[in-house]
């Protein structure tokens, strides 16, 4: 997909779409800024943290543009913590990237990166995602997820 079309789809999704039954009683829109699925990665608050957190670890460079690769120690850090970080052969998806999130304006971890990150915080407890729902209960610190690497 070109440079910014995702994001704008996005964007355009939210408007056309919007999801109201996303937001009930036991989960306002506090939450759901804090934390939530977007496509198939973390968005929200949490979202921008961890990416901020990734970067400022130097676990990620930015390549081109919008477009980031991990650096040898992230790679290490991830493998370490059971993230999936193979690229998927045969697949036209952006490794990482920034995809911009409307509610924080900040950008939050997009692509096949993003997907795998989101699914181990998920196997590791980190994070519960309801079904059927773009919301995400966060259980644990995700600072934690970075251990003592600074």
């Amino acid at each position: 997909m070109p440079e910014g079309i995702e994001e704008l789809v996005n964007y355009l999704n939210n408007i056309i779409n919007p999801r109201p039954n996303d937001i009930t009683e036991d989960y306002n829109i506090k939450d759901f800024h804090r934390a939530r699925v977007c496509y198939d990665h973390l968005a929200g608050i949490e979202g921008v943290k961890l990416f901020d957190g990734m970067i400022a670890r130097k676990w990620l460079v930015i390549d081109n543009r919008n477009e980031f690769s991990l650096t040898l120690r992230g790679k290490n850090a991830l493998i370490s913590k059971n993230v999936d970080i193979s690229t998927r052969k045969n697949s036209n998806r952006i490794f990482a990237y920034g995809c911009f999130d409307s509610t924080v304006k900040k950008y939050h971890l997009g692509g096949t990166l993003g997907a795998s990150l989101l699914k181990t915080l998920e196997e590791y407890g980190y994070l519960d995602r309801i079904n059927g729902t773009r919301k995400i209960v966060v259980k644990r610190d995700l600072e934690k997820f970075f251990g003592d690497d600074c």
